[in-house]
């Protein structure tokens, strides 16, 4: 299950994707190059935080709310050397 998905911008205007979603009780993170359905990847520790005691990857608070998770990784972005552009809502389901 998706959690969020971010579109982030450097100060380069350099564009990358940070996915997370939940697996198997476990929280798992994808970054990569460019805001279409392919790109390079990049570690996650790639996104430096201003903060010393702020990291990526992040788990969840206990009693955090989906919805509370996506706007605390947010904020943390805002301060990043990886901005957060548009968090993207939509799912999308093929035929199958």
């Amino acid at each position: 299950m998706k959690i969020f998905h971010f579109q982030l911008e450097d100060v380069m205007s350099n564009k990358k994707t940070l996915i997370c979603s939940l697996n198997d009780g476990s929280i798992k993170y994808k970054l990569y190059g460019g805001w279409g359905d392919s790109g390079m990847s990049f570690s996650v520790s790639n996104i430096l935080l201003k903060l010393p005691d702020e990291y990526l990857p992040v788990d969840t608070e206990y009693g955090e709310t989906r919805e509370q998770f996506t706007l605390r990784v947010w904020q943390m972005l805002e301060d990043s050397t990886d901005k957060p552009v548009r968090n993207v809502n939509v799912n999308v389901k093929f035929a199958e």
